[in-house]
């Protein structure tokens, strides 16, 4: 779901660890603070769950009609991956580059 790379190790059926195990976090959570403060579009957003790997964080939020998932660069702060998908549909869909910007500012 978050088309980052992985080891077999922590992969299964249904995505990698991390993707499988987001917990719910309140947008105080200083991670999710410290991304905020690079895209602030993102704190719009409400419901967020979170998870992270040794080199990214990956995020989810929802809204009535929508949910984002975000995979962000630990280090740099850079949106590696970053995708909507409806309430209710079981993929995720690209969020094209010309409509990043909107969601991250």
């Amino acid at each position: 779901k978050c088309q980052q790379r992985v080891s077999k190790a922590v992969a299964s059926d249904s995505g990698c660890a991390a993707c499988t195990n987001l917990a719910k976090v309140q947008k105080d959570d200083p991670r999710l603070v410290w991304i905020f403060g690079e895209h602030p579009g993102l704190e719009r957003w409400g419901r967020w769950q979170l998870a992270e790997t040794e080199h990214v964080y990956i995020a989810q939020a929802g809204a009535m009609l929508k949910r984002l998932l975000v995979v962000v660069d630990k280090e740099s702060l850079a949106v590696r991956y970053l995708a909507t998908s409806g309430p209710m549909a079981s993929g995720w869909t690209p969020v094209a580059d010309e409509d990043r910007a909107h969601l991250l500012n």
